[in-house]
This record gives structure tokens, C-alpha cells and sequence, in this order.
């Protein structure tokens, strides 16, 4: 009988697989690609733009390096929490529902955080901001992995990633030129268009997947004039810990935090990191403007990479790449070997975080995809709470950029071979 029952749900998931191949992504995924990039986007302006206003919060109010770090430790404890709670609940009231709540969140909360007359009323802002940047992070991928074929699922992830770079960019150039005639609560309303994303994403579909596993098979035929075959409830009693799925969550959740630490614990302190260096405090901002653009070409290769050589493969070369260029920054000299060591850092290190975004809601059935994304997501804020304290203590005390560069290195060389000896390919698998 169990057997029956093992053939009966292995032929609803080849149905659906083939029905989201042939009928849902080939109308749906570039649509839904490019709402939810741009949610994406400005969820990185939003998150982006303290490393252009952190020194205006210190200037005003006196704050030293660690205070400041520990101020902006606030937009990450809020995504820890936000990443916590959306994935579940995405997978128990849909993504589309849950988009559109957290973008309208982001939204208010950003515009509000330009008011901030306290540090501490800056700090609720932010958490509040972080609540939805976190939240948004799982359920965004969650539901593009729902529309994609297997034929270019990675790829598409991948590139939904790469708006993390765009929004950077965009955020960037935002701040760039408001700072020229105004100050820091100029930069932190550009996320405020997330409210009128919110409308787009409310005006999209939900999650043809999400539909399936839940028996709403009503949805599916008034859109697609069709529905898969034995559209029966599939069980979703699953946990991620669970025998097939507890190897792939504790490794998924230790190269997030890695990445995670490493991208906040520089990225967030460029214009510093520069100025350290001998880069004056001006040439510092549009050194930084480059090092962001140089994500999006990381992303590109990554989009490319996983498709052609795999996601274990991609994973190891761009986690391997990061402590390798990790170290380069320490050896090089002048303005320009610091600026080509930054922008080398950065190709790799938006590589790797494109492909954990790809390859972590493949790993996992439609019943807990949410809930992974969430879990993985949180352990990345959890460290991003901890990299910005840790770079301003460090550079208030005796480790400086040295100690932050080579404990990035070493954790990345380390993530690099756990990728490569426990890490489960799933390109063009079926997901569920």
C-alpha cells in the first residue's frame, strides 16, 4: 500500500513538473521574474544606503564606530526576524499575500526612518525596515522557484539576485547625488517605492505550486484554461529535520552565515575600508559606486555557471574565489590595486550569494520551501547583525582591516569545501 501510495504522488509531481514546464513558466516567469525584481532591488537599495548614511547618523548624533555599527545591526536584527516568521508563513497563506504585505511594510517604514530625530527612534525605523527586507528575501524566491521550469530555473534565480545589484546601483547613484545638496534622510526614501510594487505584485498571480499543494485547482484553470492531473491534496507533513533534508539545512544555513558576515562585515564599511587605505573620502564614495557595480557581472557569471556546470560546482569555485580575493586586498598597494582587489572581491562574493538563492528553494519540497528560504535567511541576518558590530569594533581596536580580511578568508575557504564534499546538485531535478 505504501508503495501505491510512493508511485501515486511520484506521478503528481512528473504532472507537475510537466505542467509548469509546458504551461505556467513559459507565460509566467519573466513576468514574475521582473515584479519581484523589483521588490528585490529596492529591498538592497534599502538595505545598501547605510553604508552612504552611516557617517552622516555618526556626525549628528556623536557616535562612535561600534555604536554605529550596533545602530545598523538594528536593520539586520529586524530581517532576522522577518526571515524567521514570512518563510512559514508564505508556505501557509501564500507568497503573493505575503509579498505584497512586507513590501508595503518596507515601504512606510523607510519614508518614517527619514523623520528619525533620535538614534533611537532611527534604530525602531530601520528594524521595522528590516522586518520587511528580511521577510521579503524568502518569499521572493520561494515564489519565482514556484513558476520556473526545469530547463533554466537556476538561472532564473540567479538573475533575480542580480537585482541586488541593480537596486545597489540605483540606490547608489540616488545617494551620490543627494548628498551633494542635502544629507542622510535624503538617501533613505528611495526603498519608499516599494509601496507602489506592492500593487504590482497584489496584481500578480499566487504560486501555481502553492495552489497545486493546497488543492486550488479553481485558480489555476480560470487562469491557464487547465490544471495538473491528479490535482489531489499532496501531504505536506515533511520537516526540515527530516532525514532527506537535515544534511542540506545545516549546510545551507552555515554557507549563508558565511557569506552573509563576509558581504556585511566589508560592504557595509566600504567608503571606511577606502579611507583606511588612502583613498580620499570622495574618490572613497564612487570607489564604492564601482565595487557595487561590479556585482552585477558576478551575478551574470553565476546565472551562466549554474546551468552549465552545476550548483555545486559554481558554489565552489565563487566561495573559494571570495577568501582567495579576501586575501589579494591584503597585498595590494595605491589606489588602484585596492580598487581592483575590492571589485574582484565583489564579483565573487555576489557569485556566491546568487548561487545559494538558486540553490537552497531547489533543495526543498513546495511544503517547506518558504520555511527553508526563512530559516537559511535568518542565519544570514543573524550574521549580518554580528559583521557590521564586529568591522566598527575592529577598527576601533587593534585588529583593523587586517583581522576582518583573513577571518573572512579563512571562514570562506572553509565554506568552499564543505559545498564541495556535502553539497546535493539539483540542477534541472524535479523539485515538488
Amino acid at each position: 500500500m505504501a508503495a501505491i501510495d510512493s508511485c501515486q504522488e511520484r506521478m503528481r509531481l512528473v504532472d507537475l513538473e510537466r505542467y509548469i514546464d509546458e504551461v505556467v513558466a513559459p507565460r509566467e516567469a519573466r513576468a514574475t521574474l521582473c515584479r519581484t525584481g523589483l521588490a528585490w532591488g529596492l529591498v538592497s537599495a534599502g538595505v545598501l544606503n547605510l553604508s552612504f548614511v552611516l557617517p552622516g547618523v555618526m556626525a549628528d548624533w556623536g557616535l562612535s564606530g561600534a555604536q554605529a555599527g550596533a545602530l545598523a545591526g538594528r536593520t539586520f536584527m529586524g530581517m532576522f526576524v522577518g526571515a524567521l516568521l514570512a518563510g512559514p508563513l508564505a508556505d501557509r497563506f501564500g507568497r503573493r499575500l505575503l509579498a505584497v504585505v512586507l513590501s508595503l511594510i518596507g515601504g512606510l517604514s523607510t519614508l518614517s526612518t527619514a523623520f528619525a530625530a533620535t538614534p533611537e527612534a532611527f534604530g525602531l525605523w530601520r528594524f521595522l525596515s528590516g522586518l520587511s527586507f528580511g521577510g521579503l528575501g524568502p518569499v521572493l524566491f520561494a515564489g519565482l522557484c514556484d513558476f520556473c521550469g526545469r530547463g533554466d530555473r537556476g538561472r532564473q534565480l540567479v538573475l533575480l539576485e542580480s537585482f541586488w545589484a541593480l537596486g545597489a546601483m540605483a540606490g547608489a547613484f540616488w545617494a551620490l547625488w543627494v548628498q551633494s545638496w542635502s544629507s542622510w534622510r535624503a538617501v533613505v526614501v528611495f526603498p519608499g517605492l516599494l509601496l507602489p510594487v506592492a500593487l504590482l505584485l497584489a496584481l500578480g498571480p499566487e504560486s501555481p505550486r502553492f495552489l497545486f499543494f493546497k488543492g486550488r485547482i479553481e485558480p489555476l484553470e480560470r487562469r491557464y484554461g487547465s490544471s495538473p492531473q491528479s490535482a489531489a491534496r499532496v501531504s505536506g507533513g515533511e520537516k526540515l529535520t527530516d532525514g532527506p533534508y537535515l544534511g542540506r539545512t545545516i549546510l545551507m544555513v552555515s554557507l549563508w552565515a558565511v557569506v552573509s558576515f563576509a558581504y556585511y562585515a566589508l560592504f557595509l564599511w566600504l567608503p571606511k575600508i577606502f579611507a583606511l587605505s588612502g583613498v580620499g573620502v570622495v574618490r572613497a564614495r564612487w570607489f564604492t559606486l564601482f565595487v557595487m557595480a561590479a556585482q552585477l557581472p558576478g551575478y551574470l557569471l553565476a546565472a551562466w555557471s549554474v546551468e552549465r556546470f552545476g550548483r555545486v560546482a559554481t558554489a565552489v569555485v565563487t566561495l573559494g574565489g571570495t577568501a582567495a580575493t579576501a586575501l589579494l586586498f591584503l597585498s595590494v598597494t595605491g589606489s588602484a590595486g585596492y580598487l581592483t582587489a575590492a571589485v574582484a572581491l565583489s564579483v565573487f562574493c555576489l557569485g556566491a550569494w546568487g548561487v545559494l538563492y538558486a540553490w537552497t528553494p531547489e533543495q526543498f519540497p513546495t511544503s517547506l520551501r518558504g520555511g527553508a528560504g526563512g530559516l537559511t535567511g535568518a542565519s544570514a541576518r543573524a550574521a549580518g547583525i554580528v559583521a557590521p558590530f564586529f568591522t566598527g569594533w575592529a577598527f576601533d581596536g587593534g585588529l583593523g582591516l587586517t583581522g576582518v580580511l583573513s577571518l573572512v578568508a579563512a571562514t570562506m575557504a572553509l565554506s568552499a569545501l564543505g559545498a564541495w564534499r556535502f553539497g546535493f546538485e539539483t540542477r534541472r531535478r524535479e523539485i515538488g
